[in-house]
């Protein structure tokens, strides 16, 4: 698996060993880090891909992506599959560290993620966010089909999913990606 490079940013998949030192904090002399990195978002996600490499082997293309700037060459974040293909579908995950946010990484690094997952034969993806996480719900309702993609959301009074803690807004988006290339993929209902 190669990286994903956008206009601004390189998508890195990332391995058993890189995984580890990130879970560490203990970059090798070729790793470059931003401050901040790895946070604690990027801890979470990477432990559980070190658990689904445990269970299932080699997750890519579907694992864990570092999100690396390419103007300074500094790893800012990552993104990546939570779990295998499920019907044609993924869960997907992401974030970045608090001196990134604000510049539409996140938003260039999803478009990337759905190309990837696109070439592999997958229509549609699923996403969760906290209700007070604005900021990402404007990125993946951006990033759906002009904003119509399916959002779901819990109520603030339901209870917290067990396994995260979380009371999720959710979005489940069908899509056409709009990259060059890939203007003609049309993508069935969600969920």
């Amino acid at each position: 698996m190669t990286d994903r490079e956008t206009a601004r940013l390189i998508l890195r998949p990332i391995d058993r060993a890189q995984a580890q030192r990130i879970r560490d904090k203990a970059p090798s002399a070729e790793d470059r880090w931003a401050e901040g990195y790895p946070f604690e978002g990027d801890l979470a996600a990477v432990g559980g891909f070190l658990r689904a490499t445990d269970q299932y082997g080699d997750q890519r293309p579907f694992g864990y992506y570092q999100i690396t700037r390419q103007s300074d060459g500094a790893a800012v974040g990552g993104i990546g599959f939570i779990g295998p293909p499920d019907g044609g579908r993924v869960e997907i995950g992401y974030g970045l560290i608090p001196a990134a946010r604000g510049h539409g990484y996140a938003g260039e690094a999803l478009l990337a993620l759905m190309a990837i997952a696109h070439e592999h034969g997958i229509a549609g993806f699923r996403a969760d966010t906290t209700h007070d996480n604005i900021a990402s719900q404007r990125t993946l309702t951006r990033r759906s089909r002009a904003g119509r993609g399916t959002r779901r959301t819990t109520s603030p009074r339901s209870a917290p999913d067990a396994s995260t803690g979380m009371n999720p807004c959710r979005f489940a988006v069908p899509y056409r990606l709009p990259l060059p290339g890939l203007t003609r993929c049309r993508c069935g209902d969600v969920l």
